[in-house]
């Protein structure tokens, strides 16, 4: 363990057994109010009306994305959306067709919204809707900063596997009696079952008190009345607050600690097992290689090809519908064949580049999602088979023995980005990275080229159109538009295919050449361990005084 190491574990320490067990004056911080949920809950409709936002009915819709929502106190009443650009004021007509679209090409959504009702100034609302079973939430940083937690749950599919774990073990135990139930779809649900719902809940709470707000209908007033009320009692969730989340940073750098205690104490013994277990995981790498890159597939691109020929399709039929309407009302034929060529042209390389800003947009959500993608499979993959603890070993060893450093505590392995350009747009490549959380390994960037875009084949149409509209009538002129602008399809699906090609090809070599570097630099890792003779006695001592605080910090917090 090398002294720069050293000395920042020390310093991040003696900044967690410093802080001030007792912040700023609970009564001058607000309270934080994290309300959880999926999709379909729709929980914007729920607490916006309950809490007198936007009049009922306004927020109607099967909404299928994830997204956040911070509502804070403001002059006014209103409503942003939030992205990498801009913050843009919308209206709930914006809200409900977004969430509502099941695309995805706009992800991680996020709105903000401000009110000037007198109750807000004593609360913030953070509302954090997951469609992938929460997977994506980050818990820690809730029960770090949350006073008090509302939980969403459907009462037509009560407690689900992850609905029950997240319970158990992670809300539960760190929220306490701060924890409420939102529960959904309950006018679906017959009479006679609310009291087995009811049980169900309380074998999960057991000697906790949790209250249970029915939707839709039965206790919006209640649920608006509480958390009007909530604020009145911020002196006591902060002061709770801050305890959990003190105890929450004492256990994070004792786990920490006793795992660098393990791996500067290792004997030749366990480290010949680490790299016997990387040996094998890197003969076996090919066939993972192809797993992932079917699996990312199927998850990004697949669906993206779906979306993108439906959108051709629809734009073909009702602009062949928006063409007959137009010949059928203009009596000049010659008129019509001298400017109709051009605009169906135009109207086609306009819905090109309507699809091509998809793509860019869909892209650059590809490249933020594939390095947790990356990661986690390459975690999952060395973890599969072992047990968690000699996984944290191995995992540890590699970020205390690696010889290339993050430089940063960013993004700290480079993958392939995914960027496209049209002919007139110079924008530069962006770079995403790829962080492996609880690896810390360094790869260098592969930035691509990024491809000019246009509808293939246009060139082609446009020799033929003039034999194509010599015609002496409405008949023939509709009749020699529709195989112009089925020529423009045949050539979108055909740009569909080849980006998408395009896009597939840059998963699979990426994906390649991270698991590869990957695993030989914790391999690497290893062995520069076990060359590792000198004496780390003083190191050890230092790390065990510090333990030993941290416990003891802990047992008082206990």
């Amino acid at each position: 363990m090398n002294e720069r190491k050293m000395d920042e574990l020390i310093a991040n320490v003696d900044s967690v057994l410093n802080k001030s067990k007792a912040s700023s004056s609970p009564n001058q911080d607000k309270i934080n109010l994290f309300i959880l949920g999926q999709p379909h809950h729709n929980l914007f409709k729920l607490i916006f009306e309950s809490c007198s936002f936007t009049p009922k009915n306004t927020l109607e819709g099967y909404f299928v994305k994830a997204y956040k929502c911070d509502i804070y106190y403001g002059d006014s009443e209103r409503l942003y959306h939030l992205d990498s650009s801009e913050k843009k004021e919308v209206d709930y007509s914006y809200v409900t067709n977004v969430l509502s679209t099941f695309d995805n090409v706009i992800n991680n959504l996020r709105f903000e919204y401000t009110t000037n009702q007198v109750w807000a100034k004593d609360i913030n609302i953070h509302l954090i809707v997951s469609d992938n079973d929460y997977a994506d939430v980050d818990w820690n940083f809730i029960n770090k900063n949350a006073d008090y937690v509302l939980f969403s749950l459907s009462a037509t599919a009560l407690l689900s596997m992850c609905e029950r774990k997240i319970l158990r073990t992670i809300l539960l135990p760190n929220m306490g009696n701060e924890l409420g139930i939102l529960l959904t779809n309950d006018n679906m649900i017959l009479s006679d079952d609310r009291g087995f719902i009811e049980t169900s809940l309380t074998k999960v709470f057991g000697d906790y008190s949790s209250p249970i707000f029915r939707f839709p209908d039965v206790d919006e007033e209640r649920l608006a009345y509480f958390l009007k009320e909530l604020p009145q009692k911020s002196a006591k969730l902060i002061e709770k607050r801050q305890k959990r989340a003190r105890k929450i940073e004492l256990n994070e750098l004792l786990t920490e600690l006793k795992l660098q205690i393990e791996v500067l104490s290792s004997d030749n013994e366990k480290l010949d097992d680490a790299i016997e277990l990387l040996s094998e995981k890197l003969q076996k790498l090919p066939d993972r290689k192809e797993s992932a890159f079917r699996r990312a597939r199927m998850k990004y691109t697949s669906k993206l090809r779906i979306e993108l020929s439906e959108a051709v399709s629809v734009f073909h039929q009702e602009f062949n519908e928006a063409l007959e309407k137009e010949i059928a009302s203009n009596n000049d034929v010659q008129e019509l064949e001298a400017i109709i060529p051009n605009y169906i042209k135009k109207q086609w390389e306009s819905e090109a580049n309507v699809l091509f800003d998809r793509v860019q947009s869909y892209s650059e959500s590809i490249g933020i999602e594939l390095k947790d993608y990356i990661n986690d499979d390459i975690i999952s993959y060395i973890a599969d088979g072992i047990s968690e603890d000699f996984a944290n070993y191995v995992f540890g060893l590699t970020k205390m023995y690696m010889k290339k450093q993050p430089k940063s505590n960013g993004p700290v392995i480079q993958v392939k980005s995914f960027d496209f350009e049209l002919p007139k747009d110079n924008s530069k490549l962006k770079k995403y990275g790829v962080v492996a959380s609880g690896v810390a390994l360094v790869m260098l960037s592969h930035p691509i080229v990024g491809i000019a875009v246009a509808v293939l084949g246009s060139k082609k149409v446009e020799k033929e159109s003039e034999k194509k509209f010599v015609s002496t009538n409405k008949q023939a002129l509709l009749d020699a538009s529709y195989r112009m602008c089925s020529d423009y399809h045949s050539e979108m699906d055909l740009w569909i295919d080849q980006m998408i090609k395009f896009i597939e090809s840059h998963f699979e070599q990426c994906i390649a050449e991270c698991y590869h570097q990957v695993i030989d630099m914790m391999i690497e890792a290893v062995k520069n361990k076990q060359q590792d003779f000198s004496s780390h006695d003083e190191e050890l001592g230092e790390l065990n005084r510090l333990k030993n605080q941290i416990e003891a910090e802990i047992n008082e917090a206990n």
